[in-house]
């Protein structure tokens, strides 16, 4: 649930550099989620009948209030401990294609925490999305196909053009249309027209309130009739489009 936007973070515990030798642990139920990026180490949690192994230069995540066994070799971690809305029931191990980008990341949480400046906590909160961000990319990299990219990317570089349809695009990237509503739906929580209709609104708005007429920007955006931009304006953003031009601001 954390890494799908209906669990979100309540508060930061600590964020902590630690390093212990080899050891054995059992560890009750905590009142907080730990994600700790490994620098060194590796070795295997137990947990609900599971087994989890990690290495190092993972990132686990381990959720709130439930218990393990462990067995680590020497170790060395930066690990962030936070609490969410709702307990999670999945302990997740992340193995990344860029490991450097996500220690950096990690290291720049633990100096605002330590740093204790002015709304350090807001930051470090803004660092942790960031990093879960990261963490959610590459879990999806992992189990997206690729036509779904290929259809995602035709999407987002012909969706002014007004004669675009998902059946097109979907034999373009050779998937099925089916398959891709659903999982875009999965990944999205919306569907592909709508997400057209949003990228179109958007290059509208930024036309016009930069000085183009309302007009042109419906055209230019994929909108054949600018009484339809109209009515889309008024459904998606509750405004006219001569409203556009300070929306926002």
């Amino acid at each position: 649930m954390l890494f799908d936007l209906n669990n979100p973070v309540v508060e930061i515990i600590s964020i902590s550099h630690l390093s212990w030798k080899k050891q054995k642990a059992a560890v009750l139920p905590r009142d907080y989620c730990s994600l700790a990026f490994r620098i060194k180490g590796d070795g295997e949690i137990k947990y609900n009948g599971k087994k989890i192994h990690f290495t190092a230069n993972d990132v686990l995540y381990f959720p709130q209030n439930i218990g393990y066994t462990a067995n680590y070799s020497d170790t060395e971690i930066i690990v962030i401990h936070f609490k969410t809305a709702v307990s999670d029931s999945l302990v997740e191990v992340f193995s990344l294609d860029n490991t450097e980008k996500t220690y950096k990341s990690f290291l720049e949480a633990l100096h605002i925490w330590q740093s204790k400046e002015v709304g350090y906590e807001m930051f470090a909160i803004s660092v942790l999305y960031k990093i879960l961000g990261t963490l959610y990319t590459e879990k999806q990299k992992q189990t997206i196909p690729k036509s779904f990219i290929d259809a995602l990317s035709i999407i987002n570089s012909e969706f002014k053009n007004s004669t675009l349809s998902i059946s097109n695009v979907c034999r373009e990237a050779n998937i099925s249309e089916a398959y891709f509503r659903r999982l875009f739906s999965e990944h999205y929580n919306k569907t592909p027209n709508t997400y057209v209709t949003q990228l179109r609104i958007e290059n509208a708005q930024n036309l016009i309130s930069n000085g183009m007429s309302i007009k042109d920007a419906s055209f230019i955006s994929g909108f054949n009739d600018p009484k339809y931009f109209s009515r889309v304006v008024k459904k998606h953003l509750h405004c006219t489009p001569r409203e556009l031009k300070s929306y926002g601001k």
